[in-house]
């Protein structure tokens, strides 16, 4: 399906050149780096140049862990030379070894990432050794006049002159068409993996979402490969000529591995918010004070997340308490589910209605809970493709809803 997704689109790969390669090598240069220094300044300061100690979340040593037990299970089966499914009882002791390894707690937690690596291998389905050419494959090349270094989760051959970049993303949110478009990590492997293996001509770019069971390709043109190693030398001129290092609040502060360090950080805490808008028929000011509101709320609403959870425990623990003049208890929410086929035999019974009509008004599938039984045939031994066509068939029958939503991401300064 890449090669044919790829040659749909074959007008992306019109140049055939190779990308200019400076004659001379600066600083080493990563995406993590540059994707840093974009974000926010300080945190770029305290990593590279002040060298801190970085404090990592809980949802990053997710991420690593989920990669740590995917990068064991692909190599457990590409050292067996075996071409078929990854063995699923190889699951579980990859996670568990992944799990502890990286430091993690909470049964939750463990669940969430299980669920993750499973339908990883679910997907997959068969994996021919034979095909993939690097797993966790580090590079290092001159690009843009500087050293850019990387590691690559894994590269398929899909034909004799056809690659597939993949990248496993454990993100909660799926990639904006623009973003995808324009994502620079991809930039650089498919420019990586052009330098890698010279016969290569085309590169399928795949972000792996782990949560969704959904893969995001891309490619790259010529002129964009071109583009991206132009940015990365004028990135490297700024992070050289660099004196001033200011915060960059934004909506992702609270997941910063550097936020307890932060001032802004703090000051959002409190509160706390530097430009309000004067002339609300200025929409340059409107944007400017809606984007330090939004991050400050999502960190407010972040921190009170982690303060319910304290108190929660406690309350559990203690039963209601006051403190600091407020009252704190817990109370039980309840909800109703009608078993269906009673509920419409008891509505035909008392209004007379016509059961087709009931039927079709009430009844809906959660779109959740069919991608669990989805899911779940895969593990009773329906093949993938056999699944994918009943997902499709049901697709075809499903009705769509949209809402219109708001959205808005910072551009590089």
């Amino acid at each position: 399906m890449c090669v044919e997704w790829l040659r749909a689109n074959a007008h992306l790969e019109s140049r055939s050149e190779p990308l200019p390669v400076p004659p001379t090598p600066g600083a080493r240069l990563s995406y993590s780096r540059v994707d840093r220094w974009e974000r926010c300044r300080l945190s770029y300061r305290f990593r590279y140049v002040d060298k801190l100690e970085a404090e990592s979340g809980a949802a990053a040593q997710l991420g690593k862990a989920v990669h740590g037990a995917i990068e064991r299970l692909e190599l457990a089966h590409i050292d067996a030379g075996r071409r078929g499914v990854i063995a699923s009882d190889s699951v579980m002791p990859a996670w568990r070894s992944a799990f502890t390894e990286h430091g993690l707690v909470g049964a939750g937690v463990f669940a969430e990432g299980l669920e993750m690596v499973r339908g990883f291998v679910d997907e997959q389905g068969e994996l021919d050794p034979a095909t993939v050419l690097g797993v966790e494959h580090k590079f290092e090349m001159e690009i843009g006049g500087q050293t850019v270094v990387g590691v690559i989760d894994r590269v398929d051959r899909l034909d004799q002159d056809t690659v597939e970049i993949i990248d496993f993303k454990t993100n909660r949110l799926l990639f904006a068409k623009d973003d995808l478009a324009t994502n620079l990590q991809m930039s650089l492997y498919a420019i990586a993996a052009k330098r890698l293996w010279p016969w290569v001509k085309g590169v399928v770019l795949t972000f792996w979402m782990l949560r969704h069971d959904v893969k995001q390709r891309t490619t790259r043109t010529a002129d964009e490969l071109e583009a991206a190693a132009a940015y990365v030398g004028t990135v490297a001129e700024q992070l050289a000529s660099a004196s001033e290092y200011p915060a960059r609040p934004n909506p992702l502060c609270g997941y910063c591995d550097y936020r307890s360090r932060c001032p802004a950080y703090a000051e959002m805490l409190e509160g706390k918010h530097e430009y309000a808008a004067e002339d609300l028929e200025d929409l340059e000011q409107v944007a400017r004070e809606r984007e330090q509101v939004a991050a400050l709320a999502k960190t407010l609403y972040r921190r009170k997340d982690e303060l319910d959870k304290i108190l929660k425990a406690h309350l559990e623990e203690k039963g209601p308490l006051v403190l600091a003049g407020t009252r704190y208890a817990t109370f039980k929410v309840t909800s109703k589910d009608y078993p269906l086929e009673q509920t419409i035999r008891a509505l035909v019974r008392a209004t007379g209605r016509a059961e087709e009509e009931l039927r079709e008004q009430l009844a809906s599938v959660s779109n959740t809970e069919l991608k669990k039984l989805l899911k779940g045939l895969g593990k009773d031994g329906w093949k993938r493709p056999r699944v994918k066509m009943l997902e499709a068939e049901l697709g075809a029958h499903a009705t769509l809803s949209h809402t219109d939503r708001l959205w808005a991401k910072a551009m590089s300064s």
